[in-house]
């Protein structure tokens, strides 16, 4: 989709034409057209991505999509319960990353389940169960392969919002960010992968080798994931919808904690408040664990970047990388819980050739763990 021209084109004349009609109809009201309704023309782009998307393979999508869409109305009807709702939702999901079914595989499955999950649980008795709407949701096109991902309660906002929100402004800031994604990945990222990446032998093991894999993938990857992340922002923004940044300098990060603060941060926060915050408010209140907080914190944290790893799939290379950046934010909460407990870790953990160490640590350990989940290490 965005690797296309025509994709651009089009971006651009229908933003342009929606704003126009908005600018004309604000001076000449008479020119405004009763049954014309900003929600439903976005509806219908929506459609028409989705069937250019998905062509003669409609099939899975609309089956995934009438089984939460069907889920989601049980829901909101107490037809089923909540939690059970959200295991059938992640069934097919699952059913594909292990290899039982392949019937189900449809472009875009993870974010679209996280989605319906996500819309599972913040939905409120008060929000539309129309089903246009959460077609919308669901097949949002600027975040939906990739992500970022996005949120039940700001996409709701959003739709309310969108219309009022346009202006040449926002259209503006929309190309901004679609040009900085678009040199991101087809210029840098491409540059990187071209000049770079494929001249590496991923098959030598060498120290060297091990280092120049690992550094040259690791920007690679951020350009590109960047890159398409900031043109979906931009896209989106161009109608009216904001999207949530999903890069935060990640090169700036002072520890292994604060890395998915900056790295993929609308997944990381979707996992610390779908899994980590209800998973560790469980094992303090009725897992026994209200005497060994720190354990359960440690516990949540490595499920959590287990499932940011394998939500990829079970592939060697996802499993070992979500474990490795599990362990390593394990360890870290280890060292700030120590330095929190005695005086004479905290004051040396507050030097300054400590945190600036740590910081240099903390770089090599998350590219190291790039590495691991490109598939390119030998420890895969």
């Amino acid at each position: 989709m965005f690797a296309e021209l025509s994709f651009f084109v089009a971006l651009l004349v229908i933003s342009g034409l929606v704003l126009g009609y908005k600018h004309a109809t604000s001076h000449f009201p008479v020119m405004q057209r009763p049954w014309w309704s900003y929600r439903y023309t976005i509806i219908s782009m929506v459609v028409a991505v989705w069937m250019l998307i998905y062509q003669n393979d409609w099939r899975a999508p609309v089956g995934c999509f009438v089984i939460d869409y069907g889920l989601f109305l049980l829901v909101r009807r107490k037809g089923v319960r909540k939690s059970w709702a959200i295991v059938l939702t992640l069934a097919p999901l699952l059913l594909v990353k292990t290899h039982v079914v392949s019937f189900l595989s449809v472009l875009g499955l993870s974010f679209l389940t996280f989605r319906a999950i996500d819309a599972l649980l913040m939905s409120e008795a008060t929000d539309s169960a129309d089903i246009g709407e959460y077609f919308l949701y669901l097949f949002f096109p600027p975040s939906l392969l990739a992500g970022p991902m996005y949120r039940w309660r700001g996409f709701r906002n959003d739709l309310a919002a969108a219309y009022e929100r346009l202006s040449v402004g926002t259209l503006l800031d929309g190309w901004e960010s679609l040009i900085l994604g678009i040199v991101q990945k087809f210029a840098v990222a491409q540059l990187i992968d071209v000049c770079l990446l494929q001249r590496l032998d991923p098959l030598d093991y060498s120290f060297t080798s091990i280092i120049s894999n690992a550094v040259v993938y690791s920007a690679f990857l951020y350009f590109d994931f960047a890159g398409y992340s900031n043109m979906a922002i931009g896209a989106a923004r161009m109608f009216g919808f904001t999207l949530p940044e999903n890069f935060k300098n990640p090169a700036a990060t002072t520890n292994p904690q604060d890395f998915w603060r900056r790295w993929h941060v609308s997944l990381s926060e979707w996992l610390r408040d779908v899994v980590f915050t209800p998973l560790y408010k469980h094992l303090v209140t009725k897992g026994g664990m209200g005497n060994h907080k720190l354990v359960a914190q440690n516990i949540c944290i490595l499920a959590t970047l287990l499932i940011m790893g394998t939500w990829n799939g079970l592939e060697p290379q996802y499993v070992c990388s979500g474990l490795f950046f599990g362990m390593c934010s394990v360890v870290y909460n280890e060292i700030n819980h120590a330095a929190r407990m005695q005086p004479g870790m905290k004051a040396f953990c507050s030097r300054r050739d400590v945190r600036a160490a740590g910081r240099a640590l903390t770089l090599v350990l998350m590219v190291f763990g790039l590495y691991i989940f490109s598939g390119r290490s030998p420890i895969t």
